[in-house]
């Protein structure tokens, strides 16, 4: 259950910052890096190499991207709980 939920929540941050309209290029480049950097992450964690750093990335994002862009940081602290909630 909880890998079918990172799943859809990453496919709902992918969807939503390809969906994003009027945003300079320098935040649109910084949000598909986190992306990438989430992705690459959590893909690691399917073959158990663990980030340590992960869940503290995921609060730094969340509270980099809280002002602007609220629904991403809401898909970010779900994809936190979530990890928590699976013992990382």
């Amino acid at each position: 259950m909880s890998k079918k939920k990172l799943e859809h929540l990453l496919a709902e941050l992918e969807r939503e910052i390809a969906g994003l309209r009027h945003v300079d290029a320098r935040s649109l480049a910084r949000l598909k890096e986190v992306e990438a950097e989430l992705k690459e992450k959590i893909t690691a964690l399917e073959s158990s190499v663990r980030h340590p750093d992960l869940l503290l990335s995921l609060d730094d994002w969340a509270s980099e991207f809280e002002i602007q862009h609220p629904t991403l940081t809401n898909i970010l602290s779900g994809i936190a709980t979530t990890l928590r909630g699976m013992g990382f």
